[in-house]
């Protein structure tokens, strides 16, 4: 009778990156994610100033999709040239990759909050925006992140 031997393989902590996924599709899922950030915080925006109960805040949303869809587009069109440049600079210095995604979302979207209008001048009410703006980059970078398959310092 013979024993049965498996192969063993080497076990490497950390997440492994997956297959390359297209760097295309990964920065347009992004780009939704940064938009489906925004478009709930308007959903707990409206919550939070209770002006409604749970039906007020599903019609809140519904009238808030064709907005959601705006925003995703303009993040796609402001993004698509600075994105890839960053990216490479990223690659290039050997960043630590997923927190510098983050960071370069969240960055490039609180600077063209800053761009067209300034509101972190205008007191709390802009600057909360644009730290708003700034949490739904960085979940737009995070996502592109994730999507383009986690890599390491490629």
């Amino acid at each position: 009778m013979t024993a049965l031997v498996l192969p063993q393989t080497p076990h490497q902590p950390g997440p492994q990156p997956t297959t390359p996924a297209n760097p295309v599709r990964a920065w347009l899922m992004g780009c939704a994610a940064t938009a489906l950030t925004a478009y709930w915080a308007m959903g707990v925006v409206f919550l939070a100033r209770g002006e409604g109960g749970i039906a007020g805040f599903l019609w809140q949303l519904l009238a808030a999709l064709p907005q959601a869809v705006a925003i995703a587009l303009l993040a796609a069109f402001l993004t698509s040239v600075p994105m890839p440049l960053l990216v490479m600079l990223e690659r290039a210095l050997k960043c630590r990759r997923g927190l510098t995604d983050a960071v370069i979302g969240a960055a490039l979207a609180a600077g063209f909050v800053q761009l067209f209008g300034a509101p972190i001048m205008t007191g709390p009410e802009g600057q909360g925006l644009t730290a708003m703006t700034a949490l739904c980059g960085a979940m737009g970078g995070l996502t592109y992140w994730l999507a383009a398959g986690r890599p390491e310092l490629s």
